[in-house]
């Protein structure tokens, strides 16, 4: 049995603990010491959550008919019979009334045919209009008009701790045409994730992002579309939530949007760089520079420290990925390098990849054999 605290202990705890919570007593209408009070600060406080769940119902309404599952379905020959065999799915935004839907280059990208579900469990065949590969963006298109459709808002304005919305079709469990919504704040911006589908700028959230949510929408609490959810921290190999999703912001599509409308893909540009963190100063180092690369041919060099490109200031490698992975092909980027106490100014012309331009070559026979 844990002894019980004399009165002057009591004092010495709950007193200071008063004078702490008296200011946010006061605020919410009432003095620490009055049982009225506490009463009225009670109900003041169910009325508030009440009209913050409401808000949310609201947006919920406004938003999900929008949200659409996503599957990528592939061609099969068995027995001399063609069958179209649904291999993966995700989720998707209908970003117009005319049907141009929003997701992944992952999910809708690499695949026979497309069908996608909307709210209430309406099953349509969907079409790839263009992709941005690097970017993990692809635009597809349903037939006909009159969809509900979720307007563009603005992720450069959105704040750390701001309230998000995510929905989508997690594990499947929105194939009948019911998304599933989750709720958390803005972790972090500017989050930088590199790989096959490269991630810049891109706004970490807790809100529950689980295989089947690629693809789909990020919303503010006015039910703007600010971002596409694509990728997860994941905790011993497992593909689950973890408290740590990413979504690619709308301000980085919007500027792609015009160019796979029209159906051009979007090709990002390769300088032959590769960078790292200084170990002390400001500035990212070029750890690698591709021998046969732009970069190369313009006398960038292993070593060289990197403070600037496109006028933007680089402190690190973050930087550097944030200002250069959006730039496409054709693109000029202008570097201010330092060697060896002197500065120059180097401007390079951005290529396709090497990477990049053997997918399409491989993609090229392969349409041609099934010819």
């Amino acid at each position: 049995m844990h002894p019980v605290p004399s009165r002057s202990r009591i004092g010495r705890i709950a007193g200071p603990t008063l004078l702490l919570l008296a200011p946010l007593l006061t605020a919410i209408g009432g003095t620490p010491n009055a049982a009225s009070a506490q009463t009225d600060a009670a109900a003041l406080a169910r009325t508030r959550t009440r009209a913050i769940e409401r808000a949310i119902v609201e947006t919920v309404e406004r938003a999900r008919p929008a949200t659409v599952a996503v599957f990528a379905l592939k061609r099969f020959e068995h027995r001399g019979q063609t069958r179209l065999v649904t291999v993966s799915g995700g989720s998707g935004v209908i970003i117009d009334d005319e049907g141009l839907v929003l997701t992944n280059d992952h999910v809708a990208g690499h695949c026979d045919a497309i069908e996608v579900v909307l709210l209430g469990g309406r099953r349509l065949p969907a079409t790839l209009v263009a992709v941005d590969a690097k970017g993990d963006i692809a635009l597809l298109d349903i037939e006909g008009k009159g969809f509900p459709s979720v307007k563009l808002g603005r992720s450069d304005d959105v704040e750390i701790g701001e309230w998000v919305l995510a929905m989508g079709n997690p594990f499947h469990l929105g194939k009948f045409g019911s998304p599933v919504v989750t709720i958390g704040v803005v972790s972090g911006k500017d989050r930088v994730l590199p790989g096959r589908w490269e991630y810049s700028g891109s706004i970490q959230t807790d809100a529950e992002i689980n295989p089947g949510n690629s693809g789909g929408p990020l919303f503010d609490m006015k039910g703007r579309l600010i971002g596409i959810n694509g990728k997860i921290s994941l905790r011993n190999r497992v593909r689950a939530n973890t408290g740590v999703g990413y979504a690619i912001p709308i301000d980085m599509i919007r500027e792609f949007l015009p160019l796979l409308k029209q159906g051009k893909n979007v090709e990002r540009g390769y300088s032959g760089i590769a960078v790292g963190d200084r170990k002390s100063g400001s500035g990212a180092v070029v750890a690698r520079v591709d021998p046969r690369s732009p970069a190369a041919s313009r006398g960038v060099e292993r070593d060289d420290v990197i403070t600037r490109a496109n006028g933007k200031a680089i402190r690190n490698a973050r930087d550097w990925m944030n200002v250069t992975s959006p730039l496409t092909v054709g693109r000029t980027l202008s570097i201010n390098i330092r060697r060896k106490g002197r500065s120059r100014v180097v401007r390079i012309e951005l290529e396709m990849s090497p990477q990049r331009r053997a997918e399409l070559e491989r993609a090229a026979r392969k349409g041609k054999s099934k010819r």
